[in-house]
């Protein structure tokens, strides 16, 4: 099993109840397979706001992955390891 920590920012800690988590992963999972498991655990309310109607990640929303935004990473760099540090942070714009 893997061992991560999940991090919730802004109105994300609304609905886990949490800004940090300790989670566990089967081996070779990757973060997808993560984020399943997290909406899973906090149903509908989570996936609408990672996940628009179109089934794709929200523009206004950040997954970073140790750090950088699984966006732009590779899918061999998308497995987690024990110890990944998991960010999901809505992303805020103001004028």
């Amino acid at each position: 099993m893997i061992k991560t920590k999940v991090r919730f920012a802004s109105y994300l800690q609304e609905i886990t109840g949490a800004w940090e988590e300790a989670w566990q992963i089967s081996d070779g999972s990757n973060i997808y397979e993560l984020i399943d498991k997290l909406i899973a655990c906090y149903g509908k309310k989570l996936e609408d706001a990672i996940y628009g109607e179109d089934g794709e990640q929200r523009p206004g929303l950040r997954i970073l992955l140790n750090g950088r935004d699984i966006r732009f990473l590779d899918d061999e760099k998308l497995v987690l390891s024990n110890g990944d540090i998991v960010l999901i942070l809505p992303v805020l714009a103001g004028g």
